[in-house]
């Protein structure tokens, strides 16, 4: 089997090899389809609950949005050599136009946040492995299954996990990091359909 370097990736794209489009991403070295369907239904099709998720993450935008940092939404983090996940959602610091010329990596990203149902095995197992090694602060996963916000924080990259993990639900509120010493708080019931 061939792994995949995030710039063999890169080139593969500019080469119109892989189409750029938002189908796959690469982990672990492997380009893989995105998975954001619902529960039992075909990976490669928006589930209509995975869709609204990322809306409602997305309307929070106007909110995070300033000088210092911007939202970025299903588009390629840089978390080592051989994985550029597409978190549905994530504070990185700057101006968009900083990435002009390269690819946001794991320590530009504020906190980073994934949409699951039917992609909740890669989400908490694989993409959670990945982001704790890479040192990603806060880990969101909006849990469609069980209507749950995951919260994960203080990241063991030699371990490959989050040392802490806090499970959220409507009624409660759970705070985005939006920088080194900034935050607010959200209503779990924003975020979910």
């Amino acid at each position: 089997m061939v792994r995949f370097t995030v710039d063999d990736v890169q080139t593969m794209l500019r080469q119109q090899i892989l189409p750029e489009d938002a189908t796959t991403e690469l982990l672990d070295g492997l380009v893989l389809l995105k998975d954001r369907a619902s529960t039992g239904e075909e990976i490669t099709v928006h589930g209509t609950r995975h869709s609204l998720g990322v809306t409602l993450l997305a309307r929070l935008a106007s909110r995070v949005d300033s000088d210092v940092r911007h939202v970025r939404s299903q588009l390629p983090v840089v978390c080592g050599r051989t994985n550029a996940p597409e978190p549905d959602f994530a504070v990185v610091r700057g101006d968009p136009r900083d990435y002009a010329e390269r690819l946001p990596d794991a320590s530009d990203v504020f906190m980073l946040a994934e949409v699951a149902d039917s992609s909740l095995e890669r989400d908490s197992q694989r993409k959670l492995a990945i982001y704790s090694r890479a040192g990603v602060a806060q880990y969101l996963i909006v849990n469609l299954r069980n209507d749950t916000v995951e919260q994960f924080t203080d990241p063991d990259a030699q371990a490959s996990t989050y040392r802490t993990k806090i499970t959220f639900v409507r009624g409660e509120s759970v705070t985005l990091r939006l920088g080194e010493d900034e935050a607010f708080a959200i209503p779990v019931a924003d975020l979910l359909p």
